[in-house]
């Protein structure tokens, strides 16, 4: 007796195939820091991926949660006058510049409106002064250093994080990058010249229009930028600001923030990295103290604090939150400022602790962050006590058509 060939054994059931995902139609009303639009449908928020405030989209739900759905865009269904055409061929795939498609005056209003609201919501700060929004001079073209991965496979290629950060996507050219670095990305694999080549390469141009490609065939020097007419040595692997003119913007306001018309207190500089804001605002003290866990960008920062000129000037290789309270009872003086610009992270609280009970001379407290949330945690911490009050914040645009920003912020004696 012939068996039977097609289709399922005698009495199984019948398999189902899987129910679509849900979809709902969304009215969006705003942007998320991150990118995603938010939606409301019957009280619930909706993070819609590729939908801009004032859309109407058909979205298919990928999550839900009790508080929150989370779905992308299967349909533009009316589009905002906002809406522009992303320049870059792999914007929707590359998880770097989520935001190519909003016209760049709307991504820098809109960043303003998050920073102001993660500071209110996290830190519990609804009231204090801060100006409107400070643009990147440049929304493309504008980064000195980018830093690739390598895929997978025998032959060397590099990219970018993809939009899932599950996987990564080769990079032969990135819209945001300096020419510099464009010219040098297609032929990356070759220019790495290591085998096994390295599993993450940092490309950087400074001044004198090449690129430095870190590790590469030959052992990289140190990369020279020019930021605040002072040039900055910055050994290959160290941290440096990524947009030369916001970076500016920044020490400009800082020094406004600062305000002393001759020379007071101690600048206590804690995460110094190679010296920017040491050798560009060390004249309005008699003294510098700067601190970083990375030596090699210390030793940079000696260097480059001296030949800007900033004074007297002592430089400290170790952690800030170990080393801090001795450096303060040994260098303070009244009218002192300390100054943070941690990682992403934010900054360790063990230091946050010191800060908050730091002694009278230490007058004022500026922050540099890259994260809002991570800024608003940390401000609430140093003002908990009541011994120091929030006074003013400044948001800049340092990551145009990216999700991230940079907000200054200043502490002052309550």
């Amino acid at each position: 007796m012939a068996g039977r060939r097609h289709g399922a054994p005698a009495g199984a059931p019948l398999k189902r195939p899987p129910a679509p995902p849900p979809r709902l139609d969304c009215r969006v009303e705003g942007l998320a820091f991150g990118g995603e639009g938010v939606a409301r449908v019957d009280g619930m928020v909706v993070f819609v991926e590729g939908a801009l405030p004032g859309e109407r989209a058909a979205v298919e739900i990928a999550r839900e949660e009790k508080r929150f759905k989370r779905g992308r865009a299967v349909e533009i269904l009316e589009f905002s006058p906002d809406r522009v055409s992303p320049r870059c061929r792999l914007f929707g795939r590359c998880g770097g510049c989520v935001l190519q498609h909003l016209r760049y005056e709307s991504q820098v209003a809109w960043k303003r409106r998050q920073a102001l609201d993660i500071l209110a919501r996290i830190g519990g700060f609804p009231e204090f002064e801060c100006g409107e929004a400070v643009p990147s001079p440049s929304p493309y073209a504008y980064r000195n250093t980018v830093r690739l991965h390598r895929l997978p496979g025998r032959e060397p290629r590099y990219g970018f994080c993809g939009r899932n950060a599950r996987t990564l996507v080769e990079v032969t050219r990135c819209e945001i990058a300096a020419d510099a670095i464009n010219e040098v990305l297609p032929e990356l694999g070759r220019r790495a010249g290591r085998r096994p080549p390295p599993d993450e390469i940092r490309v950087r141009a400074g001044v004198g229009g090449g690129a430095v490609v870190h590790p590469g065939a030959r052992p990289a020097g140190p990369v020279v930028f020019s930021l605040g007419g002072a040039r900055f040595s910055v050994p290959p692997a160290s941290f440096f600001q990524v947009n030369i003119p916001v970076a500016e913007s920044i020490v400009a306001r800082l020094a406004d923030w600062i305000d002393a018309p001759a020379p007071v207190g101690t600048l206590f500089d804690l995460h110094c990295g190679a010296g920017i804001f040491s050798a560009l605002l060390g004249k309005r003290f008699r003294r510098t103290v700067g601190i970083d866990r990375d030596a090699r960008a210390v030793a940079a920062a000696r260097g480059n604090a001296a030949e800007a000129g900033a004074g007297e000037a002592v430089f400290i290789a170790g952690d800030a939150g170990e080393i801090f309270a001795e450096a303060f009872r040994e260098h303070a003086r009244e009218g002192s400022v300390a100054l943070l610009d941690p990682p992403r992270d934010g900054v360790d609280e063990r230091l946050i602790g010191l800060l908050a009970g730091a002694g009278r001379k230490l007058a004022r407290i500026l922050y540099v962050s890259c994260d809002p949330a991570t800024l608003a945690r940390d401000l609430k911490r140093l003002c908990a006590g009541g011994a120091w009050r929030l006074e003013q914040a400044a948001v800049f645009d340092m990551f145009p058509q990216t999700a991230h920003l940079e907000v200054c912020a200043s502490v002052r004696r309550a």
